[in-house]
């Protein structure tokens, strides 16, 4: 099994080898296909990851150049050592890690020879996944894999399915060996029947359901055709289906083989396991016959205290015992003789047996070794090994004999196996010590003693060629897994790299793992030799910091003397924080040369004199000062603070990096700081600015007082944009969001931005108490910022003179007297022109083209497309009036009233010579429909155009009483309407309209004097008129024809003919209708013609 497990094992690299990308860690693996390429760069791990479904695989590495060292390959069923989610996984693990194999697995390489350069392979089958199948594994998992070479190269992997030889797609049998099978699915396998050569062989299937076996000298398949066919009709001796091949049988495969061997399918129904022995045929001896006194001796286990006395001579009977009372046993068998001659125990499953380790039935065998202490021949089988003999009985029965040159005593007895205690079996490892360990040396244990180690830090330091793995537990026996229950602390070392624990993890050990020994032990594992090297940390906290041992103490301020110091750097200087808050603090380095002295501020003690060490929390530089005659440096309130605040459980520390011995003091200053109004520049509300690049901390002042009122345009002349911060006071923060910021702007190059009037009236409310605001400026480039006051004029400006005229409406009778030049324009309420007809009228001399500009605001360009015009009016010459004119109808004038703003209005004549201008309204005088409308007769016939608006009347005194058809002429139909006006919408719907005819082409209609009667008693106007228009997409003709009631059918038709009596003329006519004509008879027949 433990072979099995390795095997399943090492074959996980094979399928995830190498990938067409780069995997920096497990949680990023690459997937990996069954061909591809890979380059791989020297000392450095790639992780990959596959499904065991891609065998079967062959992987190849080709180094770029030889080295001592084969490339590294780990495998492991997860990324997290020791956390397995799949329960078969996790139990396949354990299952390991009690035969000495452990996760992650390393896996060695075959070293070749390729094109005469050294290369490495590693080369597995499908059937591996066989091997999992029997494990539980029946399913696709993934494998991650680290890989590491010392060398660069090209990996490849190749895919076996491409290969054609048969013997590489079928799983080898070998002589004693079992096939695992799957119900209902094919298993391929090939005897190798020259190396089976006159041996009989048996095939034992222990499984559900049926099974056969199909034989084939290839492996082309055919299950109807094959020669030689296994069905397992025979039974074995432990009632199970078996199939025999005889020694004949052999050699006839061999004479028909191929290739030396013989391709077998098998099939079974359900699963099972086929297992493959040497056939002995016993004859008539069975089990039974075995177990007599004729075949073999009776031996008892365990054996008398005398023993069991045994002649020189080995006789033909084997001895015979019930294997239960050997199971779960450690045996020891004893072999006393005068000379200690070698012995060999035999262990078989029948009887007859020869003494040979070859002999089908024999199933063990066990060398006697002198033991000293015995004065006697001794072999130990442990527990384990005696089970698996145990469970190759026949019927409950096992047989041994002695193999031995000289006669003897023979005892066998269970023994027990007294384990020494882990801190006898243990190597110590001190805290500063450098082990050597062999590779592969798993069970090696060493202790750590927990009063040597608890209270410190260490590095673990790995002198090896392969990575190694440390596990810390709490006994020294235990699986070498990261998530075993004893294993406390789990390290990976790479080759000749550290690791450190740490004095936590130490302590933790300790409290929780210690055995009742006060140790703790130490396994390790690496696939190469190598030394353990462990050290021991001084770990210095904060107490120890602020210890003498490591810093000095320092006051603040410092004595008047101040600090002597030496020019080498001693320890670091501690002081309590709290004493610098709040303060400006002043250094002083009094030396002889003046020489380059920075101050270095930490919260640890141990640092080194680098801004950029991880404890360094600031560095002040210190600059020579001549009035002072030392050199100085000036901490600001605000940073001493920004460094108090950095403290480190209320304590800094210092120390002084100088090139020559000196004094040190340092103590508060007080800063006076001058007024803003003392330090800034004015600017006023018309000015220009010249500011040079990064200026950020020059302040202007203004005095919002005289800026009220106006707008204000800012512009940048400058090659990158300029922020500008308007705040209450001159030192603050150029941060749009800093509390004193009252407005920022952030302006483009050569761009303006506008300061509102609405926004420079709220200036006022941020002023300091001398009624001023501070302006200051940032840019990386030099520029000029202007600024310049622009005047608003909003509606409220556009209704004051300055900005407008009024206008009243109308003018007054003499007119406004208007001169060539325009002025302001003129502003008139809306209210005043609305529901009115107006008419404009402008008298000059020469009559030059003038327009009048309507608009809803008092600035304005004299454009129509300008966005305040609303409307503009062209004025034409009359001449009647000897003025130029222009009148806007009520509707005109209602759509210009309502674009109207705040219920103003303004407008502007565009003229080119001085003149007179009047408005005023005017009465529309419609003419009326009888004036405006055409006479339409009956027994009349009229033209109406196409897309006509023409409008008729009827005078109904010469219509009613009678009825009239009314034929259209035309190529397309008419719509008629008959209504009581003649202007109103052509809709049938319309309210005016009181009768709607469709007229289709050369069709005729009829319109009764009943009809007529009641449109003449009810809509008639005063004119005695109804009106009739037509709405015709074609011209065409309408025809009325007056006809009499005469009682007879109005419309007799027949084949396709309508007849009728009309009246024309005051005189009585047969028209006849078709669809394509219209004729008239006389009463007497004849045809007559009509002149229209």
């Amino acid at each position: 099994m433990k072979h099995v497990l390795f095997t399943i094992f090492a074959a996980m690299f094979a399928i995830t080898a190498i990938a067409q990308s780069d995997g920096s860690s497990c949680e990023k693996a690459i997937y990996v296909d069954s061909l591809m390429m890979q380059s791989v760069e020297a000392n450095t791990t790639y992780w990959f990851t596959a499904n065991t479904d891609d065998l079967p695989l062959t992987v190849y590495f080709f180094p770029d150049e030889e080295s001592e060292l084969a490339p590294e390959i780990y495998i492991d069923f997860t990324c997290e050592p020791g956390v397995y989610e799949d329960q078969n996984i996790k139990d396949i693990v354990d299952l390991a890690a009690d035969m000495d194999i452990y996760f992650p697995l390393g896996i060695p390489f075959d070293t070749i020879e390729v094109d005469g350069a050294t290369a490495y392979r590693v080369s597995y089958e499908r059937d591996l996944l066989e091997l999992l199948v029997i494990l539980g594994i029946d399913y696709s998992i993934p494998v991650y894999v680290q890989f590491r070479s010392p060398v660069a190269g090209s990996a490849q992997v190749s895919n076996i399915k491409t290969v054609t030889d048969c013997s590489a797609l079928h799983q080898r049998v070998e002589m004693q060996d079992t096939i695992y099978l799957q119900a209902n699915k094919p298993g391929l396998v090939y005897f190798p029947v020259t190396e089976w050569k006159d041996k009989n062989m048996s095939f034992i299937w222990n499984g559900e359901g049926s099974i056969r076996a199909y034989l084939e000298p290839d492996c082309d398949f055919d299950t109807l055709t094959s020669d030689v066919v296994y069905t397992f009709e025979e039974t074995s001796v432990e009632g199970y289906p078996m199939q025999t091949a005889l020694d004949l049988d052999i050699a006839n495969y061999i004479y028909f083989s191929e290739d030396g061997n013989m391709y077998v399918l098998f099939m079974a129904e359900g699963d099972g396991e086929v297992y493959v022995t040497d056939y002995v045929d016993h004859g008539f001896v069975t089990i039974n016959t075995c177990t007599k006194n004729i075949k073999t001796t009776a031996i008892t286990f365990p054996t008398a205290v005398e023993g069991l006395d045994v002649a020189a001579k080995i006789p033909s009977k084997s001895y015979r015992f019930e294997a239960s009372t050997i199971q779960n046993k450690n045996i020891r068998l004893k072999w006393k003789t005068t000379e200690n001659k070698l012995a060999v125990a035999y262990f078989a499953n029948f009887c007859d047996f020869e003494l040979k380790a070859s002999d089908p039935d024999v199933i063990d065998t066990v060398h006697f070794v002198y033991n000293e202490t015995e004065q006697a021949m001794i072999a130990d089988i442990p527990m384990v090994r005696v089970n698996k003999l145990v469970r190759q009985n026949t019927d409950g029965w096992l047989f041994m004999q002695i193999y031995r040159q000289e006669a003897g005593t023979f005892w066998w007895d269970s023994y027990e196996v007294v384990e020494p205690g882990c801190d006898e079996k243990s190597i110590l490892l001190l805290p500063n010590d450098s082990v050597h360990m062999p590779a592969k040396n798993y069970n090696t244990s060493y202790k750590m003693p927990v009063n040597a180690w608890d209270g410190y830090a260490y590095t673990f330091t790995w002198k090896g060629t392969r990575k190694a793995y440390i596990f810390i537990a709490d006994t020294c026996t235990f699986p070498l897994s990261a998530n075993n229950i004893h294993v406390g602390k789990y390290m990976e070392l790479n080759p000749n790299t550290s690791v450190e624990l740490s004095k936590e993890d130490m302590a933790r050990l300790a409290a929780n793992y210690a055995d009742a020994d006060s140790q703790l032990y130490l396994r390790l594992r690496s696939d190469a030799e190598g030394s353990l090297v462990t050290s021991q940390i001084e770990v210095i906290d904060l107490n120890a910091c602020i210890q003498d041992a490591h810093s000095f103490a320092m006051d603040f301020p410092s004595a008047e003397g101040g600090v002597k110091l030496a020019a080498t750097s001693a320890k670091p200087y501690r002081f309590q924080t709290a004493a610098l808050k709040d303060n400006n603090v002043r250094l002083t380095w009094q030396a002889t040369n003046n020489s380059p002295v920075v101050a270095y501020f930490a919260d640890f003690c141990g640092f080194e004199l680098d801004a950029n060490a991880p404890e360094v929390v600031d560095t002040v530089h210190l600059a020579y000062n001549a009035e002072l005659q030392a050199m100085v440096a000036d901490m600001p309130m605000e940073r001493v603070n920004r460094l108090v605040e950095k403290n480190a459980d209320g304590w800094l520390f210092m120390q002084i990096y100088r090139q020559e011995a000196g004094t040190f003091y340092w103590n508060s200053y007080e800063i006076i700081i001058p007024e803003c109004s003392e330090i800034s520049t004015l600017i006023l509300p018309n000015d220009t600015v010249d500011l040079p690049a990064n200026s950020d901390d020059i302040s202007y002042m203004l005095l919002p007082a005289d800026w009220v009122g106006y707008q204000y345009a800012f512009t940048w002349q400058g090659t990158s944009k300029v922020e500008l911060f308007v705040a209450d006071t001159c030192s603050f923060a150029l941060s749009a969001t800093d509390a004193r910021v009252v407005k920022h702007l952030e302006i483009a190059p050569n761009t303006t931005a506008i300061l509102t009037r609405e926004e420079v009236a709220l200036l006022p409310e941020f002023t300091d108490a001398d009624g001023y605001l501070y302006l200051r400026l940032r840019s990386t480039a030099a520029g000029a910022i202007t600024i310049a006051q622009q005047e608003v004029i909003d509606m409220e400006a556009c209704l004051k003179d300055a900005h407008s005229s009024a206008i009243a409406f109308p003018t007054a009778e003499a007119g406004l007297t208007l001169a060539a030049e325009l002025a302001n324009p003129y502003r008139f309420q809306a209210t005043t022109i609305q529901d009115k007809n107006i008419r404009l009228t402008w008298k000059a001399t020469a009559n030059h083209p003038v327009v009048a500009y309507f608009t809803n605001f008092c600035t304005f360009e004299l454009d129509a497309t300008a966005p305040e015009v609303i409307d503009t009016v062209h004025l034409a010459y009359n001449a009647e009036l000897q003025a130029m004119v222009a009148e806007l109808p009520i509707e005109r004038v209602n759509r210009l009233a309502q674009k109207n703003a705040d219920g103003w209005l303004f407008m502007q004549l565009d003229r080119k010579e001085a003149g007179t201008f009047w408005w005023e309204s005017y009465e529309i005088i419609l003419p009326s429909c009888d004036e405006t409308s055409t006479l339409l007769s009956p027994n009349t016939s009229v033209t109406i155009r196409a897309n006509n608006d023409v409008s008729y009347k009827l005078q109904v005194a010469d219509w009613v009483g009678y009825n009239h058809s009314l034929t259209w002429r035309a190529a397309s139909k008419a719509e008629l309407f008959i209504a009581d006006t003649c202007t109103f919408t052509l809709l049938a719907t319309d309210a005016h309209v009181l009768k709607y005819m469709e007229l289709e082409p050369n069709v005729t209609v009829e319109l009764t004097k009943e009809e007529l009667a009641y449109l003449a008693e009810t809509y008639m106007d005063d004119f005695g008129n109804i009106y009739l228009r037509l709405r015709v997409n074609a011209t065409g003709a309408l025809v009325m024809a007056q006809s009499a009631g005469t009682g007879l059918s109005a419309y007799p038709s027949m084949d396709g003919r309508t007849t009728q009596l009309v009246m024309i003329n005051q005189s009585l006519y047969i028209q006849v209708q078709t669809a394509n004509s219209t004729e008239y008879y006389d009463l007497t027949g004849r045809k007559v013609k009509m002149i229209e």
